[in-house]
């Protein structure tokens, strides 16, 4: 896949998720960004609970989806330019050093 067909590919999914969120009545009210970055944080959360309790790789993969979604909407609704910086980063990301010269965990 080309950088371009990824760019376009998860701006689709941004606006998907944020069409979504939209109608089922979550943005009656404007959404601070703090708020957002609250609840993907907290789907974080549920994904290590999942995983302390055991409740299976199902259920840690569902709540990484809900991360997922959490941050997709999130820049959609902040007009954030993610797909671009995912490009971007993942580029930058290959030019780096192995493990960025940190240590082992």
């Amino acid at each position: 896949m080309t950088n371009e067909e990824l760019r376009s590919a998860l701006q689709f999914m941004m606006d998907q998720v944020h069409q979504t969120a939209v109608s089922k009545g979550w943005y009656e009210q404007p959404v601070a960004f703090t708020t957002h970055i609250a609840l993907a944080h907290s789907e974080l959360s549920e994904a290590l609970e999942a995983d302390r309790k055991n409740h299976g790789r199902d259920k840690v993969a569902e709540e990484l989806a809900d991360v997922l979604i959490r941050t997709l909407d999130m820049a959609a609704a902040h007009n954030l330019d993610l797909a671009g910086a995912l490009v971007e980063k993942m580029e930058k990301n290959k030019s780096r050093s192995y493990r960025h010269g940190g240590l082992k965990y």
